[in-house]
């Protein structure tokens, strides 16, 4: 009987504790998740570079993560065949300040020092561009100090065929 106590006591102080400590991935601060719509076919957005802070134990925690450069991600960035002129950027949590994006040529894959080109973004409209680009969408949340933060995310999509090619 003393034993179970004993456990018992153990398991209700170290519980909270063990779950305060962020064991498992839910426990890292991370931004909200982005997907890309093009009609009926959706891509979720390949997280990359962020800095994300939260409230955590009566202060705030931040997490900073640094990711490759989006020409180096072929591997991890499927094709959105969108083959029209807009996609919707869909946020779990809308951002708080506007979006800048900025695109590549499928044609520069694993040239990092490629010039990147600005997209136009009206609100969560996203206006593609002829033939196979890799689009960056950098998002912010919150301000100053408080929660909230910036982060990258990459998509790759096949916007309406060029006018060559039809």
């Amino acid at each position: 009987m003393k034993k179970n106590a004993i456990f018992l006591l153990a398991a209700v102080t170290l519980l909270p504790l063990l779950g305060a400590c962020g064991a498992g991935e839910t426990a890292v601060p991370k931004p909200p998740a982005l997907v890309v719509a093009a009609g009926d076919e959706t891509q979720q957005a390949l997280l990359g570079t962020y800095n994300w802070r939260r409230l955590h134990l009566g202060g705030m925690e931040e997490v900073c993560a640094d990711s490759p450069h989006p020409l180096d991600c072929q591997d991890l960035l499927a094709l959105l065949d969108a083959r029209q002129t807009t996609v919707q950027l869909q946020f779990a949590k809308p951002p708080d300040d506007p979006l800048s994006v900025r695109c590549w040529s499928d044609q520069q894959w694993g040239n990092p020092l490629a010039d990147s080109q600005e997209v136009t973004i009206t609100g969560d409209t996203l206006s593609l561009r002829p033939g196979g680009w890799i689009y960056e969408v950098t998002a912010r949340w919150g301000g100053g100090w408080g929660p909230g933060g910036e982060a990258h995310y990459a998509f790759y999509a096949m916007g309406p065929d060029s006018p060559a090619q039809s």
